[in-house]
This record gives C-alpha cells, sequence and structure tokens, in this order.
C-alpha cells in the first residue's frame, strides 16, 4: 500500500473513493440496519481506502449499468463481486482479483431425476453467470436468460418459470433458506476467471494503481 501514489489515480473527486455498488447480495454487499452500504466487498474496499487516505462513498446503482458507470467515470470502482471475463475486460479494466470465482447451481426442489442433473455447456454458464442468471430447459441446450436482480431471478426459479439459477455460491447459499421448494444440488469453481473491483480502463500513458 505505501509505493501506491493515491494523488496518481485519476479519480474523480480528488481525496474520495467513489464506489457504485448494490445492496441484494449479502454477504458480499448488501446495506446493515443503519442503512449503510457493507458486505465483505465493500468493507475490504473501505479497508484499503482508509489504507490510503481516501474518503469513500458508496452510491447505489444496478448491476446491469455498472459497467458502464464504470467506464463513464461517473464511478471510480465497481463494487459487486464481479468475476472478470474476455469481454469485460474490453470494457472496463480490473483490479488484482481478491476472491475466487465459486458457484452453485439451484433448482427447484421438485426437480425430478434425473432431470435435476442439468449439464450447462460453456456458452450457456457463461451467459448466465453475467449478473443474475436463470435457465430454461430446452433440447438439446438450455436457455440462458438474464435476470435484473437476484430477487428476482429466484422468485422465478420457486414459481418453475425457469428450470435452474446458476449463482455466485455466496448468494445462493444466502438466498435458499430451509423450507423454500428450491435446492443447490452442485457447486464449482471458475477456473479461468477471478472476483475483482471494476474500474476505468487505463491508456498507456496513465498512471497505474
Amino acid at each position: 500500500m505505501t509505493a501506491v501514489n493515491a494523488n496518481a489515480l485519476g479519480l474523480g473527486v480528488p481525496g474520495t473513493l467513489t464506489v457504485g455498488t448494490l445492496s441484494d447480495a449479502p454477504p458480499s454487499i448488501c446495506i446493515n440496519s443503519a442503512g449503510q452500504f457493507t458486505g465483505f466487498d465493500n468493507e475490504l474496499l473501505r479497508a484499503i481506502a482508509d489504507k490510503l487516505g481516501l474518503q469513500i462513498n458508496f452510491v447505489g446503482t444496478e448491476f446491469s449499468g455498472l459497467l458502464a458507470q464504470v467506464a463513464s467515470r461517473r464511478f471510480d470502482v465497481g463494487s459487486s463481486s464481479i468475476t472478470t471475463t474476455d469481454a469485460r475486460r474490453r470494457t472496463v479494466g480490473f483490479t488484482n482479483g481478491y476472491d475466487f470465482g465459486y458457484f452453485s447451481l439451484v433448482v427447484p426442489s421438485d426437480l425430478p431425476s434425473p432431470a435435476s442433473r442439468i449439464w450447462l455447456p460453456a456458452s450457456a454458464s457463461a451467459s448466465c453467470r453475467d449478473r443474475a442468471g436463470g435457465v430454461r430447459r430446452r433440447h438439446p441446450a438450455p436457455e440462458p436468460v438474464k435476470f435484473p436482480d437476484y430477487n428476482t431471478v429466484y422468485a422465478s426459479l420457486k414459481t418453475r418459470q425457469i428450470d435452474a439459477w446458476v449463482a455466485p455460491s455466496q448468494q445462493a447459499q444466502g438466498t435458499v433458506q430451509p423450507g423454500d421448494p428450491a435446492q443447490i444440488i452442485a457447486n464449482t469453481f471458475s477456473l479461468d476467471n477471478f472476483v475483482a473491483w471494476r474500474s476505468p480502463r487505463r491508456t498507456s500513458h496513465s498512471s497505474t494503481p
């Protein structure tokens, strides 16, 4: 941390790290009883800002617009357990990783066997991982469906509008409660990508934190 020059970070407001974040995915990103943004991702970022001598300002937004808002520099950083992908790297930059991608497959609890063995092709799983993803069962391959937030995709799963949810593991474990008509049937690592904060892409002459 001592090697980082906070004055060379190109912050929109000097001395303040402006962070776009969400509130619907505990324990990673959420709002506490006092109405403050918190969660593992945000508290870790808060500690880093403190080490750098920066103020931090969290601003709520929707995940669907977070990438574009970081790219346009409305926010200095996007914080939302964001898995890096090649497509995202073409639009924004990423910090060093602070977590690994770990995903769960959530299905209705009454899904009959062997239908519960839902195998997702690489193209489908990648699309579903773009925030909140559900899968409509189609033959011969599943059809990925994007949703605006975790609450909506889980409600759609419970009402059988979709057949499966490819979810970040922490969100799945925090969302699926005893007695819910849903179950986690599989977990897997993302071998090619990691979790990091989004930052604007930097040109070759820009300072790099």
